[in-house]
């Protein structure tokens, strides 16, 4: 069945929204097997992709799939994410190259076709309105153990990827709860904001969850800011939603968000204007730096400066391989027939580090499935290693077996399942 995808960007006042549509470049900073893949990521945007799982025969058995990319600038000791959720997620992880192949599949691209009379000089370039179209009429949707201490009650606990979370609810006859559950996140280390209780008021009115993110204490390489990856949850709802929850400490002042929906129908923002563009604004030779002014001049002229703009509304048949390509597939499937059949010698595992490195040294997970995968002399950092793994090819230990296992668990199916 097809499905339509819908990209829209929220404009606020409040969160003013700062979108770069530069050229994402192949590679930065890269030796060795690692890659700093940082300037690769739009470091002024929250990105979340919708899937709406729809039970047309019973609705209120729908389900909805949130995969958001978390934006964090600040140090890792400090990192913290609080998320409010109408019901209990199931959580999972996904890959920022996931949000960096979406954006570059879909967006807004305005062509410059020119004509000469006269003569024969004539350049007309292929017109590709991938998301130019910003008239279109769709828009966004705004939408285990159990332990008590006092007023908050302890859903689940757990850890995934390289995070650990847990899932909150509070006592809704509480003095405060508001500041009850950042008292208790805090006690617990997670570390927010006291001025965070004054956004939680109106999700916690609603008896909703508390869902905290933070990185997992006393690992030297997964507590490490480069670890963030996006946070995959999914939950019964008919219609998606974006909590405005500013994102624990170091979130920018400055922040937009960016949305995807893949749906059966078309959505609309239910609680925020639905913005058109003014064409005329755009500088046509130079609308890369000068798009964002034209989205800022749309809601600015709405009554309260906030709103959606759709940049593009398409069937997902369109993107089917925008996120884990069919190259991406094949390569995949060779990759494991062959190192699979070899012997688990610790060449063949640096051979197959190597050659993994030239694919996915983007790809989240990368770096913690190399240092659990290696034995490394103890005056060898994983720094050095992976920076100039020749210098070090007969001084390492590599588990060949672990390193396949890893790999896909850790690296190639989070990118793969959000393309699924």
């Amino acid at each position: 069945m097809a499905r339509l995808l819908q990209h829209t960007t929220l404009l606020t006042s409040i969160l003013t929204c700062i979108i770069h549509l530069h050229s994402i470049p192949t590679s930065n900073s890269c030796g060795g097997f690692w890659c700093n893949n940082n300037l690769r990521l739009n470091q002024a945007a929250e990105n979340i992709l919708f899937i709406q799982n729809q039970n047309k025969t019973h609705p209120l058995e729908s389900t909805v799939t949130a995969v958001v990319q978390i934006l964090y600038d600040g140090p890792s000791e400090r990192f913290a994410w609080l998320l409010p959720v109408p019901t209990e997620p199931e959580v999972d992880v996904s890959s920022n190259e996931a949000f960096v192949r979406l954006m570059s599949s879909t967006d807004p691209q305005f062509v410059l076709e020119e004509h000469w009379k006269g003569d024969n000089c004539q350049f007309v370039p292929d017109k590709k309105n991938k998301g130019g179209d910003v008239m279109a009429t769709t828009e966004e949707s705004s939408a285990g153990t159990e332990e008590s201490e006092e007023d908050v009650t302890v859903i689940k606990a757990d850890s995934v990827g390289p995070y650990d979370y847990v899932l909150i609810t509070i006592n809704p006859d509480a003095e405060s709860p508001a500041k009850v559950a950042v008292d208790w996140l805090q006690k617990n280390e997670y570390d927010l904001f006291d001025s965070t209780a004054t956004v939680l008021d109106p999700y916690l009115e609603k008896q909703m969850m508390l869902l905290a993110f933070r990185l997992t204490k006393g690992s030297d390489d997964a507590a490490d800011v480069g670890s963030i990856r996006p946070v995959v949850l999914t939950y019964k709802s008919e219609k998606p939603m974006i909590p405005l929850l500013p994102t624990a400490v170091a979130a920018n002042d400055d922040m937009g968000i960016r949305v995807w929906v893949a749906s059966d129908h078309p959505v609309y923002p239910v609680n925020y204007n639905s913005l058109v563009l003014n064409e005329a604004l755009i500088h046509w030779f130079d609308w890369r730096s000068t798009y964002n002014d034209v989205v800022t001049a749309a809601a600015n002229e709405a009554e309260d400066g906030q709103g959606f703009v759709t940049e593009l509304a398409l069937s997902t048949a369109s993107y089917k391989d925008a996120i884990f390509s069919v190259n991406d597939e094949e390569w995949w499937k060779n990759f494991q027939e062959r190192y699979v059949k070899m012997e688990p010698t610790d060449s063949n595992g640096f051979d197959a580090i190597q050659e993994a490195s030239w694919t996915v040294r983007f790809w989240d997970g990368w770096r913690e499935t190399v240092a659990a995968s290696v034995l490394l002399p103890k005056d060898v950092s994983l720094d050095d290693f992976g920076t100039s793994p020749f210098l070090y090819q007969d001084q390492v230990q590599v588990n060949l077996t672990t390193f396949l296992q890893l790999l896909e668990i850790n690296v190639v199916l989070p990118l793969k399942h959000t393309q699924d």
